[in-house]
């Protein structure tokens, strides 16, 4: 498999920041993550083998480890001669300073981990061969403990050091990033199990748990088929085992290392990485080295049922990686089908022959990997889950021809499921991975997730792989098109429209692009005769620049199409200025220097969702504030000029449509506008807010109204614009 990434520091969401801005923007989450943090005591007890008889090999193995290890301790302290590989730790133990130096604790921890390394396979190896076990299970792996310490990891995007990783021996290699740069004398992200922080005092948790989550976030780039991830700090004396997941760093209690138990916890589960299944380290088991056809596949579930029925997709590149500790870790992979036979199109062993260009062009089908969640599922019914809403789409606008290509087609879609050594099938929930200590995780912080595939066709590519100005028009305006007749035709409001989630697809024949709006994820469905409208409640989805002014603010003003429609203009100027495509992502740079300062859009990603929602209303207030503070710093390219003209008519039509009263039009609070006076303030029947109470003074109440026909005068707009840029681009012989 071929991995097309160029370089997640600078991925989708970070386009417009410098690399400082955006690891001081990451430290920051991660301290407030770590702020957060859920302690549970049974955290360890996630890796306990899910087969009984497995379960309990690892606890005679765990229990003649532990004894070996406190009968070497003994030694050393009785006989101060002696010499073993356990004798760095001791500095641990012995030392009786509140803090210690953080640089003498990385051999100590390492000789640890090290001695009892060695002695669980010892312990197995005995155990086997005693006549009266009857197991014969051969130990799946053992961990790799660290010969480098405090380095930079092979795969990092920042200039970051960790202080340890941990690695395993024989487990089945991680899907990696085969561009990333191996050197055996430093970690690497691509076949690392968990990070190890260690601080000198007890008094620094909280940094070791911010370092632990800033770090860790670099392996689910490199490991494509990593579902959670481990991690270890120990801090002084205190050593605590966490589990990185979606939405929190759950951690075990502290244990104490200088105490016989506390070293009996870090055997126990030291043994259980050992032997148990390999989806419970965080692999994936459903995404797999194919050894006889030199290939790697993915099965696709169909449907929400436990039965074992799912397509089987031959693995190309991966297309998004997922760059967060926390969230839905969305992964895309550009994949082709393999037929009942086992055969794809081509055989595998061609690809090496071939240009990146060439591999996408063998892969018609996207496979979408997510952790969605499933506690507003239970709430809503089906009304947010992306699968049914997709299915929802297909069945309603399949037979449109003119919106062909412009929304995925889904060929197989359902839950993942994990196959135990307990022989039984797993539904891959956050439940089931935490199923050891569920019942101590608080509901509001560890969310109920579940992880969905979907395959899907056709495939585009970023939008930002546009050509020109009016190429991304077009795009835009076939997204907005097709979000039009979903809105109306499936009652199904989308909600994160982004500039990641507008795809382009270029013919092959004529070279034209179209739009394709994709990832369903946070779309609703707006109610109907037998369904309660479920858009009126404070809620924030979607990606932060683009968010709409009522979403920052979590406002009670019911959801519309509108709120869309406002995101697509912020998408629109956003790349005005900041580039449409990644050569002009250059030019600005060029620009913003000779400008003295960053331009006011810049306040439209930093800060809190509502400092970002009032330095939205100032720039979309007015025409004037709007020109001078946004749409003047577009780059200065002749090119641009009907971008700018189009978003200023898109903003017209949205915040100051001649077709509503004064009460509907702006975007400030009422105290700073002249129309307070009710006096002046004239109503009619021609106004499109005529039904709304004649006394509010909310203008998004009163354009939630009327939304459906400024939506539709948006779009009037929007295809407009795209005649003009087809015009301009394929009839006027350029």
């Amino acid at each position: 498999m071929v991995v097309n990434r160029s370089g997640h520091m600078h991925g989708h969401t970070n386009f417009g920041s410098t690399e400082k801005e955006v690891v001081a923007e990451r430290k920051k989450e991660a301290r407030l993550a770590a702020s957060r943090t859920v302690e549970a005591e049974k955290t360890a007890d996630v890796v306990i083998p899910r087969s009984s008889e497995v379960a309990e090999m690892a606890k005679r193995i765990a229990t003649a480890v532990s004894g070996s290890l406190e009968k070497h301790i003994q030694d050393k302290l009785l006989n101060s001669g002696s010499n073993t590989e356990i004798t760095p730790f001791l500095y641990l133990t012995s030392h009786v300073a509140t803090s210690l130096d953080e640089k003498r604790m990385y051999p100590a921890i390492e000789s640890l981990l090290a001695f009892i390394s060695v002695a669980i396979n010892q312990a197995h190896e005995q155990i086997t061969k005693a006549t009266d076990t009857g197991f014969s299970q051969p130990l799946p792996r053992s961990l790799a403990t660290p010969n480098q310490f405090d380095r930079k990891p092979a795969g990092a995007d920042s200039n970051h050091r960790i202080d340890m990783a941990l690695n395993t021996k024989h487990v089945p290699s991680a899907i990696v990033d085969e561009n990333s740069k191996q050197d055996s004398q430093r970690p690497d992200y691509s076949d690392m199990l968990a990070v190890l922080e260690a601080k000198g005092s007890v008094d620094k948790q909280d940094d070791a748990y911010a370092q632990l989550i800033e770090y860790s976030r670099n392996i689910y780039p490199h490991q494509h088929n990593r579902r959670f991830v481990w991690g270890l700090t120990v801090c002084r004396n205190t050593l605590r085992i966490c589990i990185l997941q979606n939405d929190a760093l759950v951690a075990s209690p502290p244990v104490d290392l200088k105490s016989a138990e506390g070293r009996l916890a870090l055997v126990r589960w030291c043994t259980n990485v050992s032997l148990c299944d390999e989806d419970q380290l965080g692999y994936d088991s459903t995404i797999y080295f194919n050894d006889a056809k030199r290939r790697w596949e993915i099965k696709v579930f169909d449907g929400a049922s436990a039965e074992d029925t799912f397509k089987v997709f031959e693995i190309l590149t991966c297309m998004r990686v997922a760059e967060r500790v926390f969230g839905r870790h969305t992964r895309c992979f550009r994949c082709r089908e393999i037929d009942d036979s086992g055969n794809s199109s081509t055989l595998s062993e061609d690809l090496s022959r071939l240009t990146l260009e060439e591999i996408c062009e063998l892969g018609n089908v996207l496979v979408k990997d997510a952790w969605a969640h499933t506690d507003r599922d239970a709430e809503d019914g089906s009304s947010r889950d992306e699968i049914a809403l997709l299915n929802d789409i297909n069945r309603a606008l399949g037979d449109r021809t003119e919106l062909s290509g412009r929304f995925p087609t889904v060929l197989a879609a359902g839950v993942v499921r994990q196959q135990g050594s307990d022989g039984q099938l797993h539904l891959d929930t956050v439940d089931d991975v935490l199923a050891a200590a569920k019942q101590e995780l608080p509901a509001d912080k560890v969310h109920q997730r579940v992880h969905k595939r979907i395959a899907m066709t056709p495939i585009g590519k970023n939008l930002r792989e546009v050509q020109c100005v009016d190429e991304l028009i077009i795009a835009a305006a076939d997204a907005m098109e097709v979000h039009s007749a979903i809105s109306k035709g499936c009652q199904i409001l989308h909600r994160d429209i982004s500039s990641n989630n507008i795809l382009i697809r270029r013919s092959n024949d004529t070279g034209r692009v179209n739009g394709i709006l994709i990832d369903y994820d946070c779309a609703l469905r707006t109610g109907n005769d037998n369904e309660p409208d479920r858009t009126c409640r404070p809620d924030m989805t979607g990606t932060l620049p683009y968010m709409s002014i009522g979403n920052l603010s979590q406002s009670s003003v019911a959801r519309t199409a509108l709120d869309d429609w406002e995101s697509i203009i912020y998408v629109l100027c956003w790349l005005g200025t900041f580039g449409v495509n990644y050569g002009d992502e250059v030019l600005h740079q060029v620009e913003e220097d000779a400008k003295r300062g960053k331009p006011d859009i810049y306040s439209w990603r930093t800060g809190t969702p509502i400092a970002i929602a009032k330095a939205k209303r100032t720039d979309m207030h007015s025409q004037s504030n709007f020109r001078s503070r946004i749409a003047n710093r577009f780059i200065r390219k002749p090119e641009y000029e009907p971008l700018q003209l189009l978003v200023d008519e898109l903003r017209e039509r949205l915040f100051d449509n001649p077709n509503v009263s004064e009460l509907a039009r702006g975007a400030l609070f009422d105290e700073s506008s002249v129309f307070v006076k009710k006096s002046k303030v004239e109503v009619n029947d021609n106004h499109w807010d005529s039904k709304c109470d004649k006394d509010e003074r909310d203008r998004f109440v009163r354009r939630a109204s009327c939304a459906d026909l400024i939506a539709d005068d948006l779009l009037e707009v929007m295809i407009q614009a795209r005649k003009e840029a087809v015009s301009r681009l394929y009839e006027s012989g350029k």
